[in-house]
């Protein structure tokens, strides 16, 4: 049974993640990659370095879409705020089942590139194979279902944070406001008493 499934892929070099990308643009058999972008970690945050997509002939696929979801919840608030502990956000439910996402969180360093593929595949050898002999290291696999569901949720979760927080910047504001009018009121009335004395 063919299924849709998102894979993250570390290299031991940035020029073997280069190279993998190269040669999956052709037909494989036993899988066919839809999707392919090669992501670079520098001090900034997670770039998109080079990819293609098989449907689409313009640019901005990479930041639509699943691909871009998961650079948006790594690289965004969410990332920021959680680091490392995204995991339990994603739904890992173990230290041995990685998600895509905790997998390029927490394992890509510093000016290292991750490859981030969406592939139709028959079963997961080939796939594997195919990596492990061009120098892969890592490789995380989930449904593109499950990644969609994650990502949405992330996205969810995100958003009731930054309306949390900006309701609670709202509320400090007003305090403060009202601290400034109550402080202003206790000088004028002061200096209106001192006024009177002379």
């Amino acid at each position: 049974m063919t299924m849709i499934n998102i894979v993250s892929v570390l290299f031991n070099r940035n020029t073997e993640s280069e190279n993998a990308l190269s040669d999956l643009r052709s037909s494989m058999a036993g899988f066919s990659v839809l999707t392919a972008v090669v992501l670079k970690k520098t001090a900034t945050g997670i770039s998109r370095y080079d990819g293609f997509n098989v449907d689409k002939t313009d640019d901005s696929w990479s930041t639509g879409g699943l691909i871009g979801g998961i650079v948006e919840i790594i690289d965004g608030p969410l990332g920021a705020l959680l680091g490392p502990d995204l995991g339990p956000l994603m739904g890992s439910a173990s230290i041995d089942d990685k998600t895509i996402v905790e997998a390029i969180n927490n394992n890509l360093a510093l000016n290292q590139n991750a490859l981030l593929l969406i592939v139709e595949e028959e079963e997961n050898g080939l796939l594997d194979q195919y990596l492990n002999e061009r120098g892969a290291h890592t490789v995380v696999r989930e449904p593109a279902v499950t990644v969609e569901f994650q990502v949405l949720h992330a996205q969810e979760v995100e958003a009731e944070l930054r309306e949390e927080a900006i309701t609670k910047l709202q509320e400090n504001r007003k305090h403060k406001l009202n601290d400034r009018v109550e402080d202003s009121i206790g000088t004028m009335e002061e200096r209106f008493r001192n006024w009177l004395k002379k």
